[in-house]
């Protein structure tokens, strides 16, 4: 397996903010992965549902049937150069992320070689893709790339230099300091979705962005209780609040968080 992550120690990792997450992507058919810090600049989540529409004579509004739900994901970031040499390092990773947008084909086939030449599709380049709790499986959010990506199908990936920055190298060879790149992403579901009607529960609880109900409640919960100690506090030490405006604190204390609705 080919990965570009881990084979260069880039001068950008002491000027990138700490505890920094990365931007993973792997190539489904090698095994090939490449990994970016994420300056992330535009990220947008998008679901869309389609609906089939029959009019009834006589109603007011057609009968909607649903049909299927599907997600699409645009994710931009900056790939920055704290020197020419990492400059050179970005723009191979780059060019690794581009080349993922090909397919692999079977080279047992004849072909010449040339762009229009009839050659075997082998595979298709299907992608993983993983940022923080934002994209990665729901039902396993916690591993690699590899094991905790993403399924997608690339729709569009774009490679924009800044011009107008500093850019390394000369003549035939430059190396941009910024590059900014942006990946649009449809999304194929692996796990089961939607809920589950036995339980009420969905049928992947952390889906999609690794976060559950209950540990909203519990975080509730924890915040309510250190709001009323502050409160008691602070209306034990003003010395102008009452016995009984005290004790309505204490009571209050006591009293349970309501559920998320």
């Amino acid at each position: 397996m080919k990965n570009l992550t881990t084979r260069h120690q880039d001068d950008m990792t002491t000027l990138a903010p700490q505890g920094l997450s990365t931007l993973d992507v792997y190539y489904v058919p090698l095994e090939r992965s490449v990994s970016f810090k994420a300056f992330i600049t535009d990220f947008s989540d998008q679901y869309g549902t389609t609906w089939n529409e029959e009019a009834i004579h006589g109603r007011m509004d057609p009968v909607q049937t649903f049909k299927s739900t599907v997600r699409d994901i645009t994710v931009a970031f900056d790939v920055v150069a704290a020197s020419e040499s990492e400059a050179k390092y970005n723009l191979a990773k780059v060019s690794e992320l581009a080349s993922m947008h090909y397919p692999v084909y079977n080279d047992k086939s004849k072909s010449s070689g040339a762009a229009g030449s009839t050659t075997a599709l082998d595979q298709s380049p299907l992608l993983r893709v993983k940022y923080a709790n934002w994209i990665c499986r729901s039902d396993n959010p916690g591993g690699t790339v590899k094991e905790s990506g993403l399924l997608v199908a690339s729709s569009g990936f774009t490679f924009a230099p800044q011009m107008d920055d500093l850019i390394f190298g000369t003549g035939d060879m430059l190396y941009p300091k910024l590059i900014k790149v942006s990946l649009s992403l449809k999304v194929i579901h692996e796990h089961h979705m939607g809920f589950t009607g036995e339980t009420n529960e969905k049928r992947v609880r952390a889906f999609p962005y690794n976060s559950e109900v209950p540990e909203l409640e519990r975080d509730l919960e924890a915040f309510a209780e250190v709001s009323q100690e502050i409160a008691l506090e602070e209306a034990v030490a003003s010395g102008d609040t009452t016995q009984e405006e005290i004790d309505a604190i204490i009571a209050s204390m006591t009293e349970p968080v309501g559920p998320v609705r």
